[in-house]
C-alpha cells in the first residue's frame, strides 16, 4: 500500500518514474484514477495529456468510505481535500470523482487514498495530468548551399507541455511560391535535419518549404512555419547595344533576385571578329570588361542596370567590327554563381 507514496517521494524525473512504477502499485492497491473526458492517456495509464482546463476523474476501488484527493503543480506541494461524488453509471464498491474547482494549466500530480470508516488507509492511486491548451509551434529554416537542387531544412516543433515535449508530429509541404500546400507526414532527423521530399529544377523559381507540427489531442498549428529558397536566386537579362553605346554607356541589364541582397555583375569577352571562345572558358580564363554590386532592400527584387566597359578597354572595342560579351552574376562573398549568364553580341 506503501508503493504508491514511495514512487512520490522518489520522483525526480514525474512522468519517467510514474510510467514504470504506477501501474504495478495501483493494481496491489486496486485504486483506479481513469480521466473521463477527451485527451491522450499514455499506453500504462499514468500519464494524461487534455485541453480541458478543469478535467473530470473517475475513481473506483474495491471498498471504502472516502477518499482524499492532493492536487500537487509537478514541481511543487499540494493540498489535500476531499474528493467529489461519484459520478453517474459507477457501479465499482466504493466510487469517486475529481474535477479542479478552477481551470487549471500546465503539469500536475494528482494523488488519491481511500479510507474506511475507521480513517485507516486502505489504498493510494492516481496520475500525473497536464492542461495544455494551446496548439503547437514550429520553426524553419533553410540550411542548404545556394543551388542545392534537393536542400535540407533545419525543423522543429514546439509544445509547451513541461513534463512531454515529444507530443507533437509533423507535416510538411514544397509547392511553388502561391501554390496551396499539400501536406505529408515529415520526420526531422535527430538533430532536426530535413530533406526537401524531391529535386526541384534548376531554374528561377521561387519555392516554398512549409512546416506545422500536430500535436496528440489532434491540434494543428494554425500559423505553419516557412522557409523560402530559389535555386537559381537570380535571372539575368543583358541587352545587345551598339559598340559606341557599350563605350559610352555600358549595357543595359535587368537583375530579377530572390532571397538574396548582395550580388555582383561583371561581365567577361567571348571573343570578336569572328573568334569566340565559351563561357566556361572566359569565365575561368579571362579578367572582367566590367563590374558593379548590386544590393536590393527587398527578400525579391527586380533593378535595371547599366554595366560599365572598363575604360582602358574602350580601345580595343573601337577596332572590332563585332563582338560577344557575357554578363555573369555571383556572390561577392564566396564568387559562387547565383543565376545563368547572358550573352550578347554588340556591333557597329
Amino acid at each position: 500500500m506503501g508503493a504508491w507514496r514511495n514512487a512520490i517521494a522518489a520522483l525526480g524525473g514525474v512522468l519517467a518514474l510514474a510510467a514504470a512504477t504506477a501501474p504495478s502499485a495501483w493494481a496491489e492497491d486496486s485504486v483506479a484514477v481513469t480521466p473521463t473526458g477527451a485527451g491522450a492517456l499514455s499506453s500504462g495509464g499514468t500519464y494524461f495529456r487534455t485541453a480541458d482546463a478543469q478535467p473530470t476523474f473517475s475513481i473506483q476501488a474495491p471498498e471504502g468510505v472516502s477518499a482524499t484527493c492532493t492536487v500537487s503543480p509537478w514541481d511543487g506541494v499540494g493540498t489535500a481535500s476531499p474528493c467529489g461524488p461519484p459520478l453517474p453509471g459507477c457501479a465499482a464498491p466504493f466510487c469517486a470523482s475529481f474535477r479542479p474547482g478552477a481551470p487549471v494549466g500546465g503539469a500536475y500530480q494528482l494523488t488519491v487514498q481511500v479510507y474506511d470508516s475507521f480513517g485507516t488507509e486502505l489504498g493510494i492511486g492516481g496520475l500525473v495530468f497536464a492542461v495544455d491548451t494551446t496548439a503547437p509551434n514550429t520553426s524553419a529554416q533553410f540550411a542548404s548551399e545556394v543551388g542545392d537542387l534537393r536542400p535540407t531544412f533545419q525543423v522543429s516543433a514546439i509544445d509547451d507541455d513541461p513534463l512531454n515535449a515529444n507530443v507533437d508530429s509533423l507535416q510538411c509541404s514544397l509547392e511553388q511560391l502561391g501554390a496551396p500546400p499539400s501536406w505529408y507526414p515529415c520526420a526531422p532527423a535527430l538533430d532536426g535535419t530535413l530533406q526537401a521530399p524531391h529535386a526541384v529544377p534548376r531554374r528561377h523559381i521561387d519555392w516554398q518549404m512549409q512546416a506545422r507540427a500536430v500535436d496528440d489531442l489532434g491540434r494543428v498549428d494554425p500559423t505553419p512555419a516557412s522557409a523560402y529558397f530559389d535555386p537559381v536566386p537570380c535571372l539575368v537579362k543583358a541587352r545587345g547595344v551598339s559598340i559606341a553605346r557599350l563605350i559610352s554607356s555600358g549595357v543595359p541589364i535587368k537583375l530579377t533576385c530572390s532571397y538574396f541582397r548582395h550580388v555582383a555583375v561583371d561581365m567577361y569577352s567571348l571573343g570578336a571578329n569572328g573568334h569566340r571562345v565559351s563561357v566556361k572558358y572566359a569565365l575561368s580564363h579571362r579578367i572582367p570588361l566590367g563590374f558593379q554590386a548590386v544590393t536590393g532592400h527587398q527578400a525579391r527584387f527586380t533593378v535595371s542596370k547599366r554595366l560599365r566597359l572598363y575604360k582602358h578597354y574602350d580601345r580595343y572595342y573601337r577596332s572590332y567590327r563585332f563582338a560577344y560579351i557575357v554578363v555573369h552574376v555571383f556572390d561577392p562573398e564566396d564568387l559562387a554563381p547565383v543565376a545563368g549568364t547572358s550573352v550578347i553580341r554588340v556591333s557597329r
